[in-house]
C-alpha cells in the first residue's frame, strides 16, 4: 500500500513538473521572451488542425488518407455499401476534411 502511495505521488508530482515547464525563447532582436508551453499551442497542435484528410472508399471500406499520401493514414471496418447512395457517390470522389477534430465527427457518422 505504501508503495502504491508513493508511486501515485511521483506521478502526481511528475504531472506537476511537466504542465509548469517553461521555456525561454530569443527573439529575431535578441531579447528573451518566456513561452510557457501549456498556455500556447505548439507547432504539432497547430499542424493537426490545419492538415487535410481525404475519406473515401476504398476496396468497399472506408479509408483515410493525408492529403498527398499515397499510403492510407487509416483503415475501417465500415463497408461502404451500407451507407445511403449520396454518400457513396461523394466517397468514391473523396470527402476532404480539415482537422483532425472534424475527421473524427466525420467517421463517427459513417461508422456508427
Amino acid at each position: 500500500m505504501k508503495k502504491l502511495i508513493a508511486i501515485t505521488a511521483v506521478i502526481l508530482f511528475g504531472c506537476l513538473f511537466v504542465s509548469s515547464f517553461s521555456a525561454t525563447q530569443v527573439t529575431q532582436n535578441g531579447a528573451e521572451q518566456t513561452v510557457t508551453y501549456n498556455e500556447k499551442e505548439t507547432a504539432d497542435e497547430i499542424d493537426e488542425k490545419n492538415q487535410v484528410y481525404i475519406i473515401k472508399s476504398e476496396d468497399g471500406k472506408l479509408a483515410v488518407y493525408k492529403k498527398g499520401d499515397m499510403a492510407p493514414y487509416m483503415q475501417t471496418d465500415t463497408f461502404v455499401k451500407t451507407l445511403p447512395k449520396g454518400d457513396i457517390l461523394r466517397l468514391e470522389k473523396g470527402i476532404e476534411v480539415t482537422g483532425k477534430e472534424n475527421l473524427k465527427k466525420y467517421l463517427e457518422d459513417y461508422c456508427s
